[in-house]
């Protein structure tokens, strides 16, 4: 945006006011923890010095790299990725471009790993209690909450 004011009684060069536009800014953060199969929330703020403009924010979602998601352009200030597919260790990256229907501001990331559970085991007994002549058998039941291959 460019306001140029004439006719202010001044002479020369110096005779025109002109006041361009400020790009907008941005900041954003990202929800922890990540894990796989949840959802990864992007909250963001925005702000711009020119009064009377509004704020619009593009979120681009990244997964080791690799672009899963862009969202419309929207004045919401959060955004939200379900993380299916992805595993522990991958690193998530939200990107944020402000814009203020004149001008980008400086694009803002915010960058997450989603984490790997340890997994669990627990054992019961046959018989549950035994006495010194029963043969005790124990089973394993494992269990990882990212879904990965437990073995005995």
């Amino acid at each position: 945006m460019r306001l140029t004011i004439k006719g202010l009684g001044l002479k020369g060069p110096g005779s025109h006011v002109t006041v361009d536009n400020t790009p907008p800014t941005a900041t954003v953060s990202l929800s922890s923890p990540l894990n796989v199969g949840g959802v990864a929330t992007a909250t963001a703020t925005d702000a711009d010095i020119d009064s009377g403009d509004v704020v619009s924010l593009t979120y681009v979602w990244t997964v080791n790299g690799v672009t899963v998601r862009t969202s419309p352009s929207t004045t919401a200030l959060t955004d939200s990725y379900t993380l299916t597919g992805a595993h522990p260790g991958a690193v998530v990256v939200v990107t944020v471009t402000p814009n203020d229907t004149h001008a980008n501001g400086t694009t803002v990331s915010a960058t997450g790993t989603i984490v790997d559970h340890a997994p669990s085991a627990t054992v019961s007994l046959s018989p549950s209690a035994p006495n010194v002549t029963n043969t005790v058998t124990a089973t394993p039941v494992n269990t990882d909450a990212d879904g990965d291959t437990v073995t005995d």
